[in-house]
């Protein structure tokens, strides 16, 4: 039995994989001076079974890695293995000159998404950050856009203006706003829905064909049906990609 990390700016999503299957998982907004304890409380393991690997992708600071790797010794996982971004995985190449300023999630969420579909994609991650992916038919990525998600433009919105008095809305919508709390909350859902929608319009033409929309984050299940486009749901995109990422040189 293998442990699963993906760590994000602001959560962790994580599984239980069995030969490829997810036997347990879940997702939990950590505090890094309370991640040991956060940690032992989101995460039961069966001291009956053998965790042989912690598979991790990780895009926070290094200091996070300390702390897993602390955890996994006391859980008696026997090795920690992080995940890195690749110029080329099977068919899949990497637009990136300097690979090494990608994100790992970003090049994993693409691995999973080629390695299921093999044709033209746009791959979207909307967390903290929104991400926007755009792979051609044979594989070769093309680049992408980096936005900050819908709860990061509310907070910087807020945080850097004197003289707005609202507070971050979970809310989806659009449609014209009659006080500032809504017209913050719906001028982000706007910039976000607005923006895969182009960026899914201009990529059919771009590509000469309909690309197959991939949505994972932590919002995807709240944008799934917000856009002009047909997504489909992966919450786990990045974790599988971990798994292939691992398997490919294992």
């Amino acid at each position: 039995m293998n442990i699963l990390f993906d760590i994000g700016n602001s959560s962790i999503s994580w599984a239980l994989s069995d030969n490829g299957e997810f036997a347990d998982r879940g997702s939990f907004n950590y505090d890094i001076s309370q991640l040991p304890k956060q940690l032992q409380q989101h995460i039961k393991l069966d001291p009956a079974i053998t965790y042989s690997k912690l598979l991790v992708s990780n895009v926070a600071d290094e200091d996070i890695i300390r702390q897993i790797k602390q955890w996994a010794d006391l859980a008696g996982i026997e090795q920690v293995w992080q995940a890195s971004v690749e110029r080329q995985f099977d068919e899949l190449k990497n637009a990136y000159p300097d690979i090494s300023q990608m994100g790992v999630d970003r090049w994993l969420a693409m691995l999973a998404a080629w390695t299921q579909y093999k044709t033209a994609l746009c791959v979207v991650d909307c967390g903290t950050a929104l991400t926007i992916d755009v792979i051609d038919r044979n594989g070769q990525h093309l680049g992408g856009y980096i936005l900050p998600g819908r709860e990061l433009m509310q907070k910087t919105l807020i945080t850097n203006t004197r003289r707005i008095q609202a507070s971050v809305s979970n809310q989806l919508d659009t449609g014209y706003a009659d006080n500032t709390q809504a017209a913050i909350n719906h001028g982000a859902s706007l910039a976000t829905i607005a923006t895969v929608n182009h960026v899914v319009e201009q990529a059919g033409k771009d590509l000469q064909c309909e690309p197959v929309c991939v949505i994972s984050g932590g919002d995807s299940a709240l944008l799934l049906d917000a856009f002009d486009h047909e997504f489909i749901h992966a919450p786990d995109l990045v974790l599988q990609g971990l798994i292939l990422s691992h398997n490919a040189i294992s």
